[in-house]
Formats: C-alpha cells, structure tokens, sequence
C-alpha cells in the first residue's frame, strides 16, 4: 500500500499509543460525504451510504492542523513540531523538505484567523531556528571526547541504567548537531534517546541531568624522593642514593566539597530542577515577548534580579525553607508575560506544570 503520509509520525492502536503527539492513522480510505437519501412513503427507499475516497497527504494535514490547536499551554506547539521532525528526519535526509511543509502548507492554515496569532508566531519562530540550523553541518566527538562523556555516566545509561555501552548514542542538548562540544553532549542508551525525541523524556529532565553529573577527579600528585632503603628492593642498586622519582595516582581521601550548601535549593534534585524548569519557561515567555521588538531576554541579568531579592550567593543557593517562595516569584513572572496572558484569555490556564506534577513526572522516570 501507498504511503500517502510524507511527514507525521502516526499510531493505529490507543493502547499502543506511544507519544500524546502522534496522529491517528487515517487508514487507506477517508470518508468523503454522505450521499443524499431519498424517502416515499416514509421510508427511505435509497440513500443515506457513505461515500470514501483513498486518503491523502491533505487529510493528514489537517489533522496536524487540528492537533495543533488543542495543544494546551500554546508553547508545547514547539515540542510538538521537534517530535514529528525528529522522527521524520530518522527515515530522510531532507530535512528543508518537512521544514518548508509546515512553512508553506500548515502556517498559512494560521494566517486567517487573529485569535490563532500565538500558534502563528510560535511557528514561524520554530521555522526560523530550524533553518538556521539545517544550515549549519553535523559534527561528531573525538574518540577522547567520547571516553570522557562515557566516563561522566560511568558506563550506563542516566536514565534507565542501561550497562549495554557499545549501543550507546549522543545527544545535542540544544539540539544544534553542530554544536558538538562536551557540555552540550549527553551519552544515553538509544531508548531513551528515543524517548526524548517522543517528548517522553523533557528537556528540563535531560538538562537536570546533565547539570547534576558528578565530577570525575583524574589529578595526579608526583612523590619525589621515595627512600627505597628499608624496602625489599634495599640490595638493589638504582643510584642517586637510592632514590627514585615516581609518578602515581593521588589517593584522594579528602571529604568531598559540594557546589551547594547544606539545606540550599540546589543540594534537592527536585528543587533544582522545577527551579531550573520555572526560571526557562519565563525565559521562554518573555523571549515570545521581546521578539515583537527584536530584543532577547537577558538570563544572567534575571539571575542577577533574583539573587538580590533573595539576598543569596546564588540561585540554587537560597534556603530550601524559602522555597516555595521563590516559586510564587517564578510563577507570578511567568503569568505576568503577554503570552501568558493571551493564553488565559484563549482558556489556556496551564502555562506550567506544579511542583507536585513536575515530581511525580520525574520520579517516574528514575
């Protein structure tokens, strides 16, 4: 049979749903009307069939159109555009191709409508950072960089544990294959590399754990002048006095120093990250905002803000008793943004996911 669908990503069976932005797979025949019924005598003699035709490319458009419209809060759009084309750009090459789709077939499906403006300047949005970077040439790690992101997960998966290290592929985090530098790089088992591309592992959780990998201390102390006298080697002639200069491995027994304080918001894993998460959908949100005046947002200034206010040496610095402080901060700035607004006044209230929400995902995933 005929592939008729160039683009989405579909699923036949609900149970087997895999991602809530998949499509339904319309199958080889749509209906296509009804045809008129004609009665006599209070019965209907003829009339009254379905009509089909054989689907097309058009149908599964529009359904991607329709999709697009319930997804609630409207910035979800953009993961939902990356999950079709990541998995669109697993079966082609032509990247510019899906790109230009959505460019051409399904943002003019958007240009009629006023109330339809958030889902059109998110698009477009998304069109411009993917041209950018289907511009730019994919790059992969040194064989040195690779052993050191291999030793930053210690040989399994931080996600499932996964010990099947010769399956093991590399993440962009930015997404930007180009940007091939190590801070930008996590190694994971293909499964869950999978499962980011599906949206089932987000971006906060991927960055969270990026963020949280320990540090490996690979430092070397040189012991000089090793008295060989009262050794079993002391009737062995190595010279200058018996002494020898060697090179061995520090022995580190030292207490191990953490970046965070005791009781600070950046010792709780779940704290850090739905901080982490709040601080860049406000990013995310007011960056909507200041693109009407070719303006970008500026992290390190609101960093800056909020270090002041909570008078704190940094960030995940301040208290975990003035947590949920600092989240009413967050979320109050967050819901003080006109897309935030917009997306109230169109009844879409979720513009973020509670901390209690944000746990029970993320414990899911561990």
């Amino acid at each position: 049979m005929e592939d008729v669908n160039s683009f989405y990503t579909l699923y036949l069976d609900k149970k087997k749903q895999v991602s809530e932005f998949e499509l339904f797979d319309l199958g080889p025949e749509t209906l296509s009307c009804i045809s008129p019924s004609i009665y006599s005598g209070g019965h209907r003699d003829f009339g009254g069939e379905f009509i089909y035709r054989k689907t097309n490319q058009n149908d599964y458009d529009k359904e991607f159109y329709k999709k697009i419209l319930k997804i609630d809060p409207v910035y979800r759009v953009i993961d939902f555009l990356d999950f079709h084309f990541n998995n669109y750009c697993k079966k082609s090459d032509n990247k510019a191709l899906f790109i230009t789709h959505i460019q051409y077939v399904i943002l003019p499906k958007f240009e009629a409508i006023n109330h339809r403006k958030p889902f059109k300047e998110i698009i477009n949005k998304w069109i411009e950072t993917q041209s950018k970077m289907n511009n730019k040439k994919r790059t992969i790690p040194s064989q040195a960089m690779k052993k050191k992101l291999q030793a930053e997960i210690n040989s399994k998966c931080p996600f499932c544990n996964n010990t099947d290290i010769e399956t093991f592929e590399f993440h962009h985090i930015d997404l930007d294959r180009s940007n091939t530098v190590e801070k930008n790089l996590l190694m994971l088992c293909p499964t869950c590399h999978a499962k980011i591309d599906k949206g089932l592992i987000t971006q906060e959780q991927v960055e969270n754990v990026k963020n949280n990998m320990p540090k490996k201390n690979n430092s070397v102390e040189t012991m000089t002048h090793l008295d060989l006298k009262e050794s079993i080697f002391n009737n062995s002639v190595i010279g200058n006095n018996n002494t020898v200069h060697i090179t061995l491995k520090k022995s580190n027994n030292k207490k191990v120093v953490e970046k965070y304080p005791e009781g600070s918001i950046g010792r709780d894993v779940l704290m850090f990250g739905y901080t982490k998460y709040l601080a860049d959908r406000y990013a995310t949100y007011r960056n909507f905002d200041l693109n009407q005046k070719n303006e970008k947002f500026n992290f390190a200034g609101f960093y800056s803000t909020i270090i002041k206010r909570f008078k704190s040496a940094g960030v995940y610095h301040i208290p975990q008793t003035r947590f949920n402080e600092l989240v009413d901060y967050l979320q109050n700035k967050i819901d003080g943004t006109i897309l935030a607004k917009v997306n109230k006044s169109k009844g879409l209230l979720r513009n973020y996911d509670s901390f209690e929400e944000y746990r029970i995902l993320n414990s899911a995933i561990e």
